[in-house]
């Protein structure tokens, strides 16, 4: 009697489970909040620092203010011009200031006016920028009075490293006195090495 009554509690507690299971409902479960989830918002620090390796897919989309470019190099961003002068009995070097540190000078025009004494004859001997072959070409000359005036004009493409110091030199045979003179003007513009 006591294998029966186990018997039909036994029955009976799983028939009350399976009442109990026949009524659940089996729906899935939704999560609280708007339909589309909910939105997380990072207050700080923006932006999102990342840190190793990351990926990124799908299209990078960049809104606000466009993204602005410079061009450190840009000639007239660091431009570099100087007139300079001398005098000597057969020509003379025009020292230019020096290259600044961690930069490099791109030279790109150089002229200059030579006046020679017209009492003695002379013959210009060079023209040219000591720094490679760069030798200026054909002078433009005119008599006046006491002094011949030669005039030139050149575009050129020389470089000059940081501590290097441009000259224009001018080399003139003669005999006799009086000075040969010489004013000249460089322009280029100077190239940051330090990036």
């Amino acid at each position: 009697m006591q294998t029966f009554r186990n018997k039909l509690i036994a029955l009976l507690a799983v028939g009350i489970l399976a009442v109990i299971g026949s009524l659940m409902n089996s729906r899935g479960a939704a999560a609280q909040g708007p339909p589309d989830g909910l939105a997380v918002r990072i207050v700080n620090p923006l932006p999102v620092p990342v840190t190793g390796n990351t990926t990124v897919s799908g299209t990078v989309a960049i809104s606000g203010q466009p993204i602005r470019v410079k061009n450190i190099d840009e000639p007239g961003r660091n431009p570099y011009q100087f007139v300079g002068g001398c005098t000597g009995s057969t020509g003379c070097f025009v020292v230019f200031p020096a290259v600044p540190a961690g930069k490099r000078l791109v030279l790109q025009h150089v002229s200059a006016g030579i006046g020679i004494p017209t009492n003695v004859p002379y013959q210009i001997v060079a023209v040219r920028i000591p720094s490679g072959p760069h030798p200026v070409p054909t002078l433009v000359g005119t008599e006046a009075g006491v002094v011949n005036d030669y005039q030139f004009d050149q575009q050129i493409v020389a470089f000059f490293e940081a501590g290097q110091s441009p000259n224009l030199q001018v080399a003139v045979e003669r005999t006799g006195s009086g000075a040969v003179g010489v004013t000249a003007f460089i322009s280029g513009y100077l190239v940051d090495l330090s990036l």
